[in-house]
């Protein structure tokens, strides 16, 4: 897995999230989805499937105290688009169809006692949608009694059958002291199409303090068909220490027992461990999973941390095992930021898969001046597998760039940057050339302010790549491609903004050339972050060390400013 992540804040609630991900390797932990509340789980992965993609998530939230307001509030939104084939221990997508999901969400305190949420949220998964809006009301009814009522409507689209539905749902909290509570909940289908079926559901539940270092918390809930109940503890056996351990059990179609046990501790003021063991059992599958961690902060600015994942599943009769190992390093100063990552990972199954994955990935962030700011940053990735050696994958990227962003007068500014990157996919790679693929990118692009509402500016990035059909061996055909790109922003009111951009691409020894326009809005949450919304006339995008020919059609962008 190669990646890269950006977090920047504007203050301390309000943030902005960029985390982009490359993954050649295979998943041998089995995921699940449920669609009806926890009631039922469908296989999602594809266990012991070689393959890849890449994947980029963008999250942000505004605090609306920060805007001067006098109660609680915030906006958020997220973004995550993967490729098929992207596979890590979180995020997993081997359905050979992208999937991209995006939505916004918002938790506003109208008064001391009433909170009202709004969330609208939409996925797909190639032919396959997921639409959701919801509406939610918290309301306090005394010191120690609260109401919330929820109204959710649904839209979902699967091989080209629509089910639709909305239903709403109560759910009512009694403190009965400061250390007990219970709650009731109950759901209502209003409507729903001949293709839904769901059920009206209700639940009983409490949370209890039980002492200072214990907690307890417990769920029974049923639809009339099929029921379950949870049941958790937490316990600080240490001023700095804590154990918890958690059970579900399902009774329906799908038969279902899960038992989680976990702790963490401080073992001083600068070292931190953790550890997690996992049970879960159906009539589908089994899965077993332990994970390890420790941390230690060698001195305000420089942690040092440590993971293990030892994980096996078992489905079909068949075993599936992976076990991952990785060390990193933080470094960090208001003016040098250094970050190191490694990570080994072996994957098995009874079916003779026996693959190894090396992975490394450094940054180096180095602000010279007030004006000056150089990055630089090191992926590198390699993938064997013992049993058929035309699996084997290797990644590679340098990168080596400068930012100048005048603080005094920032009428200019300006970003270049030069990337070196060898890729060698496995031949069952989703989507790829089954190749070797080299190549040098140089670009540079930069914004001038030429009045108080215009910026003009541009970009122009060159890169000269070489791929051979032969894997391993044979010449390079080498190919030289230009990108050319007019941009002028304009200030409209308040903080919003219109962006229009002109743009051609060239390969040079084929002749190939296309050109087209871009026009999007931005919207500044910040002085530091920005987002936006717009359509791109064009197929292609903008980054050469990553062309993709698909990307014609509406997009949401984001910015961010250190």
């Amino acid at each position: 897995m190669t990646g890269f992540d950006l977090t920047v804040k504007a203050t301390d609630n309000s943030y902005l999230v960029i985390e982009t991900s490359e993954t050649e390797a295979g998943q041998n932990i089995e995921m699940n989805r449920s669609l009806d509340g926890g009631l039922d789980f469908d296989r999602i992965a594809l266990p012991g499937l070689s393959v890849g993609g890449e994947a980029i998530s963008v999250t942000g939230q505004w605090d609306l105290m920060d805007a001067g307001r006098s109660l609680p509030g915030q906006l958020g939104f997220w973004y995550r688009d993967q490729e098929a084939g992207f596979n890590s221990l979180q995020y997993h997508n081997a359905s050979g169809e992208d999937l991209r999901s995006y939505g916004l969400e918002g938790v506003v305190a109208l008064t001391d006692g009433i909170n009202v949420k709004a969330r609208v949220d939409h996925e797909e998964r190639g032919e396959t949608t997921f639409d959701d809006a919801g509406l939610q009301l918290d309301l306090a009814l005394g010191e120690r009694v609260r109401l919330a009522a929820e109204y959710l409507a649904e839209e979902d689209e699967v091989a080209g059958n629509k089910d639709d539905s909305s239903t709403l749902g109560l759910r009512l909290t009694v403190a009965w002291s400061d250390r007990f509570s219970t709650f009731l909940n109950a759901q209502s289908v209003l409507e729903q199409s001949d293709n839904s079926a769901m059920e009206d559901m209700g639940g009983v539940g409490f949370n209890l303090q039980a002492s200072d270092k214990l907690d307890i918390l417990g769920e029974a809930f049923s639809d009339g068909d099929n029921s379950g109940a949870r049941v958790g503890l937490a316990y600080r056996y240490r001023e700095n220490s804590s154990a918890y351990v958690n059970y579900i059990t399902e009774r329906s179609d799908l038969a279902r027992d899960g038992l989680t046990f976990g702790q963490k501790t401080a073992l001083t003021d600068r070292l931190r461990v953790y550890n997690e063991h996992r049970f879960d059992r159906s009539t589908r599958q089994s899965v077993e999973g332990d994970s390890y961690g420790i941390s230690y902060d060698f001195s305000e600015a420089w942690t040092i941390d440590a993971d293990m994942l030892a994980g096996q599943s078992v489905m079909n009769g068949v075993t599936y095992d992976r076990t991952a190992y990785s060390i990193g390093s933080r470094y960090r100063q208001p003016q040098l930021e250094i970050v190191n990552r490694f990570e080994f990972r072996v994957d098995q199954n009874d079916l003779h898969t026996d693959r190894d994955q090396w992975v490394t990935t450094h940054r180096v962030n180095l602000r010279t001046s007030d004006n000056w700011v150089m990055v630089a940053k090191a992926d590198y990735s390699e993938a064997t597998d013992k049993g058929d050696r035309s699996q084997d994958a290797r990644f590679g990227e340098v990168d080596f760039g400068f930012a100048y962003r005048p603080v005094l007068a920032n009428r200019l500014n300006m970003l270049a940057m030069a990337s070196y990157v060898y890729d060698l996919d496995p031949t069952n790679q989703m989507g790829g050339l089954y190749a070797d693929e080299k190549g040098y990118v140089l670009s540079v692009e930069g914004l001038y302010q030429l009045t108080d509402r215009l910026k003009l500016g541009g970009k122009y990035a060159w890169k000269n790549s070489a791929i051979r059909m032969d894997r391993g061996e044979g010449p390079f055909i080498e190919a030289t491609t230009t990108l050319s790109i007019l941009r002028g922003r304009y200030h409209l009111v308040g903080a919003l903004d219109l962006l229009a951009e002109y743009r051609w691409l060239e390969v040079d020894e084929i002749g190939d050339e296309k050109q087209g326009m871009l026009l999007g809005l931005d919207f500044q949450l910040g002085a530091h972050i920005g987002v936006g919304v717009g359509y791109n006339f064009t197929e292609f995008n903008d980054r050469l060390t990553a062309l993709d020919y698909e990307s014609k059609g509406w997009f949401m962008s984001v910015s961010g400013r250190l």
